[in-house]
């Protein structure tokens, strides 16, 4: 069954450690009463099992190549899992099966035990590196890591109990486990088990160090176990047992164990583990009656009933494979990106270049693959109602569409100003292009608070406050109070064309961002010209420069109601697993909860990103090559039309006399019809090009994509 595969024999002389001195918890400490599956024993605290030598040993046979290629799975990003090694490792089994580790084990417990089945021998979980399963799986050294990871405020004060646990409290689906620590431990914070007493009252049990395990009556103790920190990795390693005592009630169920296991073999070993059970029974009862020569009736009635619910009770865990995956797919979190879509320097996008299209979603089309892939949770943006995404497009669009608009209408009253304040026309027009300056830098504050505080608040929060600056703008009657509220305005009301674009990749699959952004941009891109244009329209006829203000509150106002109305949360962790994910309850107030950053405050921990993190993330990101000649492709288009906005109103309206044209505020305005219409023409008159990923035309413009930090082509 094994192969030839180890070097290492099990010696339990040479990797076994035990040394006799344990600590017990027993059932009466913890106030919980004796069923008739407990024993007196409810756990231990660590003891010693394995020697260094036994460690080194079980690691090499555990991280044997044909071990992790035939067991390892991995539930969610960070975390593999190795079940049924007993099966392949020869000395994995012998060190769990061996007598002396049986004996050891049973004697903690005081009950004589059997292994469940062989599934269920070293069952390991591994905080491992790695984004997929293929670098998870290159991570693993069988020689133990000493490596460190900086801890993080968020993580020296972190508090399992009031927080995401790696496990929350539950009962074991075995009534006995014993746990094996095969990783270093020194420096780890957290990684501890707690207990639950029969009066609620709580108790920290430290988790065991490299070698030692430790032996907790789980199917009736309920635990919890707590994340670790501050090592580069963790790797426990797990049997489980039931009492082996006849007319011992088993407890045992699989339901934890069908959603990471072959129901094919699982099925197998449950149904003989189970017969064998009860072949014990009925041997045990045989050989009563056969030695007194007489039958009990009713000890034989009984013991009918009980083998029959017995009986039932196994059949009732082996649920229909159709019927487990449906139940299955309620709960699991795909991978964004799968790994059969992956090649290299991008990603496949289409099923005619794909071997094979199992496990992947497609969208409606039948050949397009969904990027990322969804998850089935209504919470999950990807899957929300066309409606609602289009709402969120338009509410988004309009949103970065006053930034722009707010930022360039001040060119349009600058000769009115200029009059009032008696001042030239370039010093009344210098709020203006500080207010530029600051629109284009001021996102480098908000595109990495939208990572550690999320999109809708940041949207929300910087559009009140900007709302009230550009009310102030309108409001004020010096030019320092103008200035002052200028800067101000424009510092926060950025935040919009910044952050838009993330809620667009947040709630829109790849193949369909083209289009949603050049929609978005339909609205971003004419803001700079629809400011001053309005602006000077306002200004002409009012004779008011203050109204051009008021107008720009007013579009700032429509954007705070838009938001109130329309906008959600969009970013969904998909590095978690469904059942680690937040509730994100559907009514309106819970999504006013999280328009308002409630419900991220709430939920901050583990969920979004830490604030040096974000702006390490962004600092990656311009020292990127390709960021470089994108940003400046940008900077010399947005250089001329920034340039020709903030100054027309300064050339064209200046006397004749002084070198000028002698504009007056009407036909500033009508000089803006120029690059609107140009814009429009551009889009509808520049060639077609091949129908990149079957996108309408306009859409096809767009020959390179980005998306999770890597591009395709």
């Amino acid at each position: 069954m094994y192969g030839h595969m180890e070097d290492v024999v099990f010696d339990p002389k040479i990797h076994l450690a035990y040394d006799g001195k344990v600590q017990r918890i027993t059932m009466e400490e913890l106030k919980l009463p004796r069923t008739s599956t407990s024993s007196p024993v409810a756990g231990s605290l660590p003891f010693k099992l394995l020697s260094g030598e036994g460690v080194l040993a079980y690691r090499k046979a555990l991280f044997d190549p044909k071990v992790i290629d035939q067991c390892a799975v991995s539930p969610r990003p960070g975390t593999l899992v190795l079940r049924g090694a007993g099966k392949i490792s020869k000395f994995v089994h012998d060190f769990w099966t061996h007598e002396e580790t049986m004996k050891i084990i049973s004697d903690i417990v005081d009950v004589p035990l059997s292994i469940i089945m062989k599934g269920e021998i070293a069952h390991t979980n591994i905080q491992a590196k790695g984004s997929n399963l293929e670098e998870m799986k290159a991570s693993l050294r069988p020689e133990p890591s000493l490596g460190k990871v900086k801890l993080t405020e968020e993580e020296k004060n972190y508090k399992p109990l009031d927080e995401n646990s790696i496990i929350p409290w539950h009962h074991d689906s075995y009534p006995y486990v014993c746990v094996l620590m095969i990783s270093e431990t020194e420096g780890m914070l957290g990684g501890e088990t707690y207990i639950k007493a029969g009066d609620g009252e709580i108790s920290k049990v430290e988790g065991p160090m490299m070698g030692y395990g430790c032996v907790l009556q789980g199917g009736e103790v309920e635990h919890l176990a707590a994340r670790a920190f501050g090592v580069a990795e963790r790797i426990t390693t797990i049997t489980s047992y039931r009492p082996n005592v006849t007319k011992t009630y088993d407890s045992s169920y699989i339901s934890n164990l069908r959603a990471y296991s072959g129901l094919g073999v699982l099925y197998q070993e449950w149904a003989l583990y189970r017969l064998d059970k009860m072949k014990e029974e009925i041997e045990a009862l045989h050989h009563k009656i056969q030695s007194s020569g007489a039958v009990d009736t009713g000890e034989f009635d009984i013991f009918g009933q009980q083998q029959t619910e017995y009986l039932l009770r196994s059949t009732t865990q082996m649920v229909p494979v159709d019927f487990h995956n449906r139940i299955i797919a309620k709960y699991v979190t795909f991978e964004p990106l799968p790994d059969p879509i992956k090649v290299e320097g991008g990603l496949i996008v289409d099923t005619e270049n794909l071997a094979s299209t199992e496990g992947l979603k497609l969208s409606r089309d039948g050949h397009t693959v969904l990027i990322p892939q969804p998850t089935d949770s209504e919470a999950d943006c990807l899957n929300w109602s066309t409606t609602k995404k289009h709402l969120i497009l338009f509410t988004i669009a309009w949103d970065a569409l006053c930034a722009d608009f707010v930022g360039a209408i001040g060119s349009a009253p600058i000769i009115f100003q200029a009059a009032e304040w008696q001042m030239s026309f370039n010093k009344a027009n210098q709020p203006n292009a500080i207010t530029v300056l600051l629109l284009g830098i001021s996102g480098l504050i908000w595109v990495p608070m939208s990572s550690y505080w999320d999109r809708a608040p940041v949207l929300f929060w910087t559009e009140v406050i900007g709302f009230f600056f550009t009310v102030g703008t309108a409001l004020c009657n010096t030019y320092e109070t103008f200035f002052a509220m200028r800067v101000l305005s424009a510092i926060f009301l950025t935040a919009s064309q910044t952050v838009s674009l993330a809620l667009l990749k947040d709630i829109f699959f790849f193949h369909e961002r083209a289009r949603k952004i050049g929609l978005w941009a339909a609205l971003y891109t004419a803001s700079p010209y629809l400011g001053p244009q309005l602006g000077s329209f306002v200004v002409g006829k009012t004779l008011d420069w203050h109204n051009v203000y008021w107008m720009a509150a007013g579009c700032v106002a429509i954007q705070l109601l838009l938001l109130v109305l329309f906008l959600d949360e969009t970013w969904y962790n998909r590095t978690l697993h469904s059942h680690e994910q937040p509730h994100r309850s559907q009514t309106t107030f819970g999504r006013l909860g999280r328009l308002t950053g409630a419900w991220q405050i709430q939920h901050h921990k583990r969920y979004f990103s830490t604030v040096s993190a974000t702006y390490r993330e962004l600092l990656f990101v311009i020292l990127q090559p390709h960021f470089t000649l994108i940003a400046i492709l940008y900077f010399l288009v947005f250089m001329w039309a920034v340039g020709i906005n903030v100054t027309t109103g300064v050339v064209f309206a200046t006397p004749a006399s002084y070198g000028g044209y002698g504009y007056n505020t009407i036909q500033l305005g009508c000089l803006y019809f120029s690059p609107n219409i140009s814009r429009e023409s551009v889009c509808y008159m520049n060639p077609r090009r091949t129908n990149v990923l079957g996108l309408p035309d306009r859409s096809g413009r767009v020959a390179t994509f980005f998306t999770e930090g890597k591009y395709v082509s």
